[in-house]
């Protein structure tokens, strides 16, 4: 899939006239302290598609132009201070890319009208033009320069109006419009400032693959990352945006995706993620910087990412994070390609970080999060329990999975016998029924082939996480909350040891699935029982040989499964395998066919 593929014409902003330039914003006098820094420059606009094959790219001078029309029009880059951009030096650079990478994007320069499509169609999603280097090398510095003004202590927070975009190039290639990595390019230069534990949080609809890339051995930036996965088949389309990648070696942990499985997102969605998820790390990480690649991609109207997110949703988003850090942001833009869209969200973001009182209400929001939204949350949230200390279970997702079990076992006349646990207010479920099937997980929680050895078990740890503003129809976190302002919940860090990997097989079509009209697939039901018990639960394919499956009709397993069964040897209760012959409970697998929990 090529990310820029979506061909249908979208009525572009005409051209401001005369073109954007910083006339109206006020200008650096060295003499300010505080306050919101604005990073921009006409330059940034050299870039442009200029072949014939080019004139349907998305990603066009258009959408720093139309921010800062914008930004003048609400008065918005009036109230900010002009920080004059630079070009980023060789050397900045190469802390983040190799000098072939560099070097191949100057040889670029010199591609002719007849050279330059076949040399763009060895790439993924990219076009060149004879400014494509002076023009990357530029938003790059401009990024330096926003994160120099606030790690000087001038600048409260800063945001750099930039292009071409960076999030998704690796050290040694680009790909998805971007050829420099700007965030990661402005984090090595905090880093080099002496800022000791970064937040980078991106909530482009796009996987930042290549900002994930560049960090995951790296635990002094903590990666937070909200995009569209959809199984795999989103833009890039790469397993790396998966939950499961936490991050390696001693950084596992401080890698975090929340992946979301479908279109058609709502600000609902965001603002639970935030308050199950991105709050609680950043309260346990306690960031002494943050950035925000701030991509607009997810806003409605945006031709690429066909989710509904309204200008209100990047405001809290804005305001909650600088919750953190004493305020201390710096907000980068990455993609957005509806014109007017990306300048109405970036307008309401500069507006959170000028201090301005909300004009974005979220009173007329009537709807949940989605059962999907709440499925992705909960799967980020169980790779996470083992290294954090504030990721609880939530309530509203095991209400709601309850709520379709029932509905399930109530078409099928199958119960699913629900229980109290005693002495707490929340449920276990166990897992009953006598009619199984053997066939593939098509579901919201299905895993796509990934490698063993990156496949993190999970155990969980209770704690509270901070809590947010309430928003009608919002689920209530499942702990006590603290305040959004900042206050940790925990000062433990997380753990620096990753654990071994959850045995696996490429042989997806032998897994087990209640066969039921609306059912639940199994790793939903185990995450069901797993949040009411405070146990794990994870299905293991069988191996291709194993001599059990073939002689297993459905009607031999289990009428229920017990996570919380100890050992019959050791009376050990973690790490425990159930043969699906015997039904007897081993530490080490009695078979190969076997449900670990």
């Amino acid at each position: 899939m090529v990310l820029g593929s979506t061909r249908a014409s979208q009525k572009k902003s005409a051209s401001p006239s005369p073109p954007p330039t910083m006339q109206g914003v006020s200008s650096t006098d060295g003499s300010r302290s505080g306050g919101t820094a604005l990073v921009y420059d006409p330059a940034l606009t050299a870039h442009r598609p200029w072949l014939p094959h080019q004139q349907d790219e998305r990603e066009t001078p258009l959408r720093v132009e139309t921010v800062m029309t914008q930004l003048s029009a609400r008065g918005l880059s009036q109230r900010c201070t002009l920080v004059e951009g630079r070009n980023a030096t060789e050397d900045e650079i190469c802390e983040v890319h190799t000098s072939g990478h560099v070097n191949r994007l100057k040889e670029a320069r010199h591609l002719d009208q007849d050279n330059t499509k076949e040399f763009e169609e060895q790439f993924d999603s990219v076009y060149f033009s004879k400014f494509t280097y002076e023009t990357s090398i530029l938003a790059a510095g401009c990024a330096c320069e926003a994160t120099a003004s606030v790690t000087s202590g001038q600048y409260q927070n800063a945001v750099a109006v930039i292009r071409p975009p960076g999030h998704h190039a690796f050290p040694d290639r680009w790909s998805g419009f971007c050829y420099l990595n700007n965030v990661a390019i402005a984090v090595r230069q905090a880093q080099a400032a002496g800022v000791n534990r970064i937040l980078v949080l991106d909530w482009d609809i796009h996987h930042g693959n290549g900002t994930q890339n560049i960090f995951e051995g790296d635990k002094s930036v903590l990666f937070i990352s909200l995009h569209r996965y959809d199984h795999g088949k989103f833009y890039p389309e790469k397993p790396d945006a998966d939950p499961r990648e936490v991050g390696t070696g001693d950084a596992a942990g401080f890698n975090v995706n929340i992946a979301w499985n479908e279109a058609g997102l709502h600000d609902i969605d965001y603002k639970y993620a935030f308050e199950q998820v991105v709050i609680p790390l950043a309260s346990e990480f306690k960031p002494e910087l943050v950035f925000i690649s701030a991509g607009f991609d997810g806003a409605e109207n945006d031709p690429l990412g066909n989710c509904n997110l309204k200008p209100r949703i990047y405001n809290y988003m804005t305001k909650c994070l600088q919750s953190f850090a004493d305020g201390k942001v710096v907000l980068i833009l990455e993609g957005g390609y509806n014109y007017d869209s990306t300048a109405n969200c970036m307008s309401a973001c500069v507006e959170a970080l000028l201090g301005d009182k909300s004009s974005h209400s979220f009173n007329r929001c009537k709807r949940n999060a989605s059962r999907k939204t709440l499925a992705s949350v909960e799967l980020t949230k169980q790779h996470h329990r083992r290294f954090w200390n504030c990721l609880p279970a939530d309530d509203q997702f095991v209400s709601h999975a309850r709520e379709i079990l029932e509905a399930a076992s109530e078409a099928s006349g199958v119960s699913p016998e629900l229980q109290a646990t005693s002495g707490s207010d929340t449920s276990s479920a166990d897992l009953s029924g006598d009619s199984f099937a053997e066939k593939d997980i098509e579901a919201e929680t299905q895993d796509p082939a990934t490698p063993a050895e990156n496949r993190q078990q999970i155990a969980p740890v209770a704690s509270s996480s901070p809590g947010a503003e309430d928003l009608p129809g919002t689920p209530a976190p499942a702990a006590a909350a603290a305040s959004v302002e900042g206050e940790s919940a925990s000062t433990q860090s997380p753990s620096a040891a990753a654990t071994a990997a959850i045995a696996t097989s490429s042989h997806s079509d032998t897994v087990l699935e209640i066969q039921m009209e609306k059912s639940m697939s199994l790793l939903e039901q185990l995450t069901l029982q797993a949040a009411g018990d405070g146990s794990e639960g994870y299905l293991v394919c069988p191996k291709a040989d194993c001599p059990h499956v073939a002689s297993l009709p459905a009607r031999d397993l289990p009428d229920s499964v017990s996570l919380s069964q100890a050992c019959e040897r050791c009376e050990e209760k973690f790490e425990n395998w159930l043969c699906l012959t015997c039904h007897a409970v081993s530490v080490m697998p009695s078979s190969s066919y076997a449900i670990f929990f």
